[in-house]
């Protein structure tokens, strides 16, 4: 069975660093639910009249574990504030939690919350996410942990105001944005329209992006699929199942972003709509195989391996991210693994005994070198090497 890199069923997503209501500097700070104390428990954990730093994470965040050595250096600077306390909370499991703790140490006393109220009230949407409290309950500070610094914690304790977090702005123009915006409300609208049995929409391509935006799925023979802003080279090899280095396409092309909109109850396949979106492109390709340097996983241990391999429970959300350390997935294929090894190493993965990693997994492991990437994913029994193998690559031309 294919793994393929992207596999979501009936939903629209943004892969975005958004974030919706949550709360803010100046707001005050709900009642903190902690359900089980796991490390680095102060001598008191009485916080009444405290400050209060919260950092909220998850073990399948990578974006989180990122910031969490920026985190650390923090909790040593101030080791001797007694008045002052560092907390990593997520709603996750102990058991969860600990395995992860293995892996990846933390400075702040990590807590968790498995009642998911804490999280609730604070309005958390999405993470990381970090709130500095001050001693009369009051949120002072709140944004990404990475930009939180020794100055506006210290402004903090000492009463002071304290310099928002002056953000980066999008490179996308406005007007984009709002393009982008009205497509994903069309395409929702085509898509929830059962009247609509065969439709097929597709905007010319853009200089910029929007994030990724996907949906897959229908009846049994239906399919359903839309992208809204999402870069060319990876819209095709997603299609075509295979890796983005296995892509060529002219030069002046290359970094466009598409939009389209597929839905069919007669063509409904991957290749039906890599067929429109290439009719609509006015694009062919040819496919030669080509000796490559690639990446081969192998379940070397099955017994490991499948102590964090699960069964596909309908409904249940999976998550899947990567950063510049980490990529972790949880109740995610192992596919997701793969796509974030691809992308960081720029290599096509393969598999030996593909049937082995047809599952949904929970793993977190390092992609920063490949010395790490070798030990890290040797802790759950799969064994990584170096391997030349034929690969077909497809070359794209215009057609005049």
């Amino acid at each position: 069975m294919v793994l393929n890199k992207l596999s979501v069923l009936a939903l629209f997503f943004f892969v975005s660093s958004t974030s919706y209501a949550q709360l803010k500097a100046g707001d005050s700070a709900p009642e903190l639910n902690i359900t089980n104390w796991i490390k680095n428990v102060p001598e008191s954990k009485d916080l009444n009249g405290k400050f209060v730093i919260i950092d909220f994470w998850a073990t399948w965040c990578a974006p989180c574990l990122e910031s969490v050595p920026h985190m650390d250096s923090l909790v040593n600077k101030f080791k001797n504030t007694h008045n002052l306390v560092f907390l990593a909370l997520t709603d996750e499991k102990v058991d969860k939690v600990n395995l992860l703790l293995k892996r990846v140490s933390f400075a702040s006393a990590v807590v968790t919350d498995t009642t998911g109220r804490t999280m609730d009230d604070f309005k958390v949407s999405s993470i990381p996410y970090c709130v500095v409290i001050d001693e009369k309950r009051q949120i002072k500070w709140a944004g990404n942990p990475a930009d939180l610094t020794q100055e506006a914690i210290s402004n903090v304790m000492e009463g002071k105001d304290v310099a928002p977090v002056v953000k980066t702005e999008s490179s996308t123009p406005e007007a984009t944005k709002t393009m982008y915006r009205a497509l994903h409300k069309s395409y929702v609208k085509a898509f929830d329209d059962n009247s609509l049995k065969e439709y097929f929409s597709m905007e010319p391509l853009n200089s910029h992006g929007m994030g990724a935006m996907w949906s897959r799925g229908g009846g049994k023979n239906t399919h359903k699929e839309a992208a809204v802003g999402v870069g060319l080279i990876g819209s095709i090899s997603n299609l075509l199942d295979v890796a983005d280095i296995q892509i060529l396409v002219p030069d002046n092309i290359s970094k466009s972003y598409i939009s389209y909109c597929y839905k069919s109850e007669v063509k409904n396949t991957s290749k039906d709509v890599l067929d429109s979106v290439l009719h609509h492109l006015n694009l062919r390709y040819t496919v030669a195989d080509s000796l490559m340097n690639v990446i081969q996983l192998e379940v070397a241990d099955k017994d490991l391996f499948n102590k964090f391999a699960f069964e596909t429970v309908v409904g249940r959300v999976g998550h899947a991210s990567s950063s510049a350390t980490y990529a972790a997935v949880d109740h995610v294929n192992f596919s997701g693994l793969k796509s974030a090894i691809e992308e960081k190493f720029k290599k096509i993965v393969v598999f030996k005994n593909e049937s082995n990693f047809n599952k949904n997994v929970s793993m977190t492991i390092r992609i920063d070198t490949l010395e790490n990437l070798i030990s890290t994913l040797g802790e759950y029994g799969v064994k990584v090497s170096m391997v030349k193998k034929k690969l077909p690559v497809f070359r794209f031309v215009q057609i005049n």
